[in-house]
């Protein structure tokens, strides 16, 4: 090898250790150790990025969940959960001595670790069994007594945990709880309310997270106010009395079978208030009432006789007839008196 001239480097490879030297010109060689950390920091931008890499396919990995496959049929509930709970998800947990039931349901397909936890807590549930979490295990229970260890929190409050059961507070603004637990008696939803307080309008609902959603889908329909102004309106009255109307106007409706229509007079306004469905319907409503709202033909005037003391009468005629209908007209000669009046 030649020798090498005066500034010119000399390469040694590009290992960890190797060396870049130049040579001056006496012939002395300094070398600097720089051509170790220049590799060395080569070798870590290249495991960053590998790193990058691995965690971005991680994500991607755990986004689109793994691959399940559960086939159980007539299978102990506790064979199920060591199964599932147990040696797939490593999560603690125990089961009450009740719970001694079986249950056959199906797994084949993707999905992520907490979707695995709701499909079995939907198999669950669907045997009577509930989860409880206490911390960090989970407690397998008969429903009847998952209220007892249950958490409590209020509806709209985000829970700790996706699955398993807990007791939600919920306070309703219109409706009375009552009614409300009837109308989810019907839907199928009875052995979720576990509390109702007319007074304080404050339902106690217990179920697993998706259950408890579809309550809430429920009582936003349930839960609303009559008061609004699409399905309520005022009439004034200026010719009969409100109390007349609203009988007449409540024969009408039982008549016509009409229903969802409620009539309310108010005597001192001398007016209706009226409630419906739709606004069709107090549209209706309003029509029949400008037909009632006429003086009655069954009303009869009186004859008073009456003497004036301070002024002629045939005076105190022109003055009336000129308030009460325009013009004045001549006043009779003479007077007529009621038989029986002095």
């Amino acid at each position: 090898m030649s020798p090498a001239r005066r500034g010119s480097p000399t390469q040694f490879g590009c290992g960890i250790g190797a060396r870049v030297g130049f040579r001056d010109s006496t012939g002395g060689e300094r070398r600097r150790r720089f051509g170790a950390g220049l590799c060395l920091m080569l070798a870590l931008s290249v495991a960053a990025a590998s790193g990058t890499a691995l965690a971005a396919t991680s994500a991607t990995t755990s986004d689109r969940g793994e691959a399940y496959t559960f086939a159980f049929h007539e299978a102990e509930i506790s064979q199920a959960a060591d199964a599932i709970l147990g040696q797939t998800l490593g999560l603690t947990y125990t089961v009450d001595p009740a719970v001694t039931g079986k249950i056959s349901f199906r797994i084949d397909q993707r999905m992520t670790r907490a979707q695995l936890l709701e499909s079995f807590e939907a198999a669950l549930s669907a045997n009577g069994v509930v989860m409880v979490r206490d911390g960090n295990s989970l407690s397998l229970v008969p429903r009847a007594k998952a209220k007892e260890s249950a958490g409590l929190r209020t509806l709209g409050q985000a829970g700790d945990q996706a699955a398993g059961y807990e007791v939600v507070a919920v306070p309703l603004t219109y409706a009375t709880p009552s009614e409300v637990a009837k109308a989810l008696d019907t839907m199928g939803r009875s052995d979720m309310v576990i509390y109702t307080d007319d007074k304080l309008g404050l339902m106690l609902l217990g179920g697993t997270a998706r259950e408890i959603e579809a309550a809430e889908q429920a009582l936003k329909v349930l839960d609303q106010s009559g008061l609004q102004s699409s399905r309520m309106r005022w009439f004034e009255l200026s010719r009969a009395p409100a109390q007349t109307v609203s009988q007449e106007l409540q024969q009408i409706l039982t008549a016509s079978g009409g229903a969802g229509i409620a009539v309310v007079p108010l005597k001192r306004l001398n007016g209706i208030l009226v409630f419906a469905r739709t606004p069709e319907g107090l549209d209706e409503v309003g029509r029949w009432i400008d037909k009632l709202d006429v003086v009655s033909k069954e009303e009869v005037q009186d004859l008073w006789v009456y003497r004036p003391l301070n002024l002629t009468a045939d005076a105190l005629a022109s003055t009336l007839n000129t308030v009460l209908s325009g013009p004045p007209h001549p006043a009779p000669r003479g007077s007529w008196r009621r038989p029986g009046c002095r």
